[in-house]
């Protein structure tokens, strides 16, 4: 049974635990149903994120990367921003060895959506899905995730 309006996946693959746990403290108090899916090589993770959709049953839906981290209250932020819109998100921090490098404004990483659009996870992110410019979407300036991408190459690595 549902207990909150938005179903969170996160897909895991190869990430270190600390890192994993670092992004599950940020969660914590986050009004969520968090499903934690086990991923495959592959990158971006649409395998994992049409596994994870599948899952659960919430009308709204969002995806963290395990090795990153999102602000306090993000969420509801993001919900409670959402109104008549299909997608709502905010600008992220660009993370490398713990220090800010810069902030980034594009949907790449947090965002909040409707669970009744027409979105392919499995094929498609929703960056593809804007070039079709047939959603509504709210960019926030607030900041709301720190995307980490310390050691970061293509693919799916810790």
């Amino acid at each position: 049974m549902t207990n909150n309006l938005i179903d969170c996946f996160m897909i895991i693959y190869k990430e270190p635990s600390w890192k994993i746990d670092r992004c599950l403290s940020s969660l914590e108090g986050q009004s969520v149903n968090l499903h934690i899916i086990q991923g495959e090589e592959e990158y971006p993770p649409f395998k994992g994120r049409a596994k994870g959709f599948n899952t659960g049953t919430a009308p709204y839906v969002t995806y963290v990367d395990p090795d990153d981290w999102v602000e306090p209250n993000a969420i509801e932020i993001l919900l409670n921003n959402l109104g008549n819109y299909d997608v709502v998100y905010g600008s992220e921090n660009v993370v490398r060895d713990g220090k800010i490098i810069t902030k980034d404004n594009s949907i790449h990483h947090l965002y909040v959506t409707k669970r009744n659009l027409p979105i392919d996870y499995s094929r498609e992110g929703i960056g593809v899905q804007l070039q079709d410019r047939y959603l509504s979407i709210l960019k926030l300036k607030d900041t709301l995730y720190n995307w980490d991408i310390t050691g970061k190459q293509h693919g799916r690595m810790g």
